[in-house]
């Protein structure tokens, strides 16, 4: 069951770190937040929220890369697009928490990824930030939390990258087997 066929751009995506500096259109921007928007959620509440910035932005773009571990900053300098990705944690309407927000900004952060695809482009997510120093560059309230983080644009050359940075090209990428990741209520081989 393994080699069941599925779409031809889920199975070739994959997240280059080298990126060229051609700039993104205002257009190009707006139609990835699109597709996010569009994404499914829980009672249509949307939880999900984006900061992005493009390097002609200066004092924003600063902010957003400061936020960032040094290996990531040595190669997002050359992205022409940078954002993060934040949920709105509490339901004021509801007075409740929302549990799932972070499922649901996936599902959105999925859908940039499809679009970015069908428009020629590149993304890749990140976790190496400091989320304080986001909280703290953009004031971010206490009721949204910042989860993710990523770049869209041109691939780029790996040359212009260091040789840990760079990601295999070419390669098959690999995954776990479907019997490692669903399971019928036996749990013994995960210990």
């Amino acid at each position: 069951m393994e080699n069941t066929s599925i779409n031809k751009k889920i199975r070739e995506r994959y997240s280059p770190r080298a990126y060229t500096d051609k700039k993104l259109s205002e257009i190009q921007i707006y139609q990835l937040f699109e597709a996010a928007r569009w994404a499914s959620s829980a009672y249509n509440g949307q939880p999900w929220r984006f900061l992005y910035a493009t390097p002609d932005m200066q004092e924003r773009w600063d902010k957003m890369f400061n936020s960032l571990i040094d290996f990531n900053k040595q190669w997002v300098q050359h992205a022409p697009l940078l954002v993060a990705g934040l949920v709105k944690t509490y339901d004021n309407e509801k007075n409740a928490p929302i549990r799932n927000a972070g499922y649901q900004l996936g599902l959105s952060v999925g859908n940039m990824v499809s679009q970015a695809g069908e428009m020629g482009l590149h993304m890749r997510q990140m976790t190496g930030f400091d989320a304080d120093v986001l909280r703290s560059n953009f004031a971010i309230p206490s009721n949204i939390e910042p989860v993710v983080m990523f770049v869209a644009g041109y691939e780029g050359s790996q040359d212009s990258l260091d040789e840990r940075s760079r990601v295999p090209v070419g390669k098959e990428r690999i995954r776990k087997p479907l019997n490692e990741i669903i399971f019928d209520g036996n749990w013994q081989h995960l210990q």
